[in-house]
């Protein structure tokens, strides 16, 4: 399973691909919040692997495994808002106005920045 470093590496290329279809043009807004639940997760992985739990076996695992851990239990449930909004976007074909993809932004930074600074990044 990756580790720390590898997760960090799928953080950074995600980032990197988020600031490319961030754009107030994207028709496909709701690939953002995909990509940024993904770069959470990862953030939230390369934490926990940092805390001795390289082996996720999924969802249901990872949440777990957050509940063990001051810095992942605070972020649980804007965690768990980022991944139901974008399962919803992925398997329900869910469509993101503006000001929709807005309000999800401030959920998603809040998770970036708390698990970056876990990792001492920030």
């Amino acid at each position: 399973m990756p580790g720390r470093e590898e997760h960090l590496l799928s953080a950074g290329r995600f980032e990197a691909f988020v600031a490319q279809i961030d754009t107030p043009a994207q028709p496909y807004r709701e690939w953002v919040v995909i990509v940024w639940f993904h770069i959470a997760l990862h953030y939230v992985d390369a934490f926990l692997a940092e805390q001795g739990h390289a082996q996720i076996a999924g969802h249901s695992d990872r949440w777990a495994k957050m509940s063990g851990q001051a810095e992942t239990r605070e972020i649980t449930v804007p965690f768990e808002r980022l991944y139901k909004e974008a399962k919803e976007a992925r398997y329900e074909g869910g469509q993101y106005t503006p000001a929709e993809l807005d309000a999800v932004r401030p959920v998603y930074e809040l998770v970036r920045g708390r698990m970056r600074a876990a990792l001492g990044l920030a």
